[in-house]
């Protein structure tokens, strides 16, 4: 059975001793019962995996110590930064979810001309991601969490970022994804563009175009945001090699 994992806020100290926050051990502890002499996989913000044996806990957190270093598993071949205009109502937390499962390096959430304003306050709904995105990793086993970005324009990433670039395209003519993606290689990272369910507006396409972005198909049928954002970014790393190990 695979040890459970948890994402720790620093790097164990010189002495091999390490403190779990709150929410990591009401996870360890009260959802899964563990007690203390437990061995748990921690990973630190460097990446690096330790096997830890679990100490005593109490309302602030709880022990622990290094019993050994384990080896992380290795870094995709293309970093795919996967950057989605965010959806109507709760969907963004289930997109976070599965495409951290799926290994996006990073979410880009996009303030698209077509996309709904959205409900809550844009520093909490930030928070919520991150933490989601954080138990996403720790669910799946991944050496790292990936980063979820406050909510930019696609202006403002198409500027930020120095990379190729995938536009999943829903008008004029689109390659397959798995050959876009191929196109690209040697390339170490990667935009992944997903519009809002209305499309992006003809100005945002026109700019995506102009910086370089290749346009994609996703088949004929209308496909909601987060199913378009999945569906795109499996292609996509199957393509690249991240689903099988090797390129394809």
């Amino acid at each position: 059975m695979r040890r459970p994992r948890v994402v720790l806020a620093r790097r164990p100290g010189p002495d091999g001793a390490v403190r779990l926050d709150p929410a990591a051990t009401h996870h360890l502890t009260t959802v899964l019962r563990l007690r203390p002499g437990a061995r748990v996989v921690g990973v630190d913000p460097g990446g690096q995996v330790w096997e830890l044996e679990l100490g005593a806990a109490d309302r602030d957190g709880c022990s622990a110590q290094v019993c050994g270093e384990l080896a992380p598993s290795p870094p995709a071949a293309v970093a795919v930064t996967l950057a989605v205009a965010v959806p109507r109502g709760g969907r963004m937390d289930w997109l976070v979810e599965k495409a951290v499962e799926l290994g996006v390096e990073s979410l880009q959430p996009l303030l698209a001309e077509r996309s709904s304003p959205g409900g809550g306050a844009p520093e909490a709904r930030l928070s919520r991601w991150t933490r989601l995105a954080r138990a996403a990793a720790e669910q799946c086993g991944r050496a790292q969490v990936p980063l979820v970005a406050a909510a930019r324009s696609l202006d403002e990433v198409l500027d930020g970022f120095a990379g190729p670039c995938l536009l999943a395209d829903t008008a004029g003519a689109a390659a397959a994804p798995s050959e876009a993606a191929r196109s690209i290689l040697p390339a170490s990272r990667l935009l992944l563009l997903v519009g809002p369910e209305g499309g992006f507006s003809g100005r945002e396409r026109a700019a995506a175009l102009a910086a370089g972005a290749l346009p994609i198909g996703l088949g004929p049928r209308v496909l909601r945001v987060e199913t378009a954002a999945l569906a795109a970014l499996v292609l996509v790393t199957a393509a690249l090699g991240g689903l099988e190990g090797a390129p394809a």
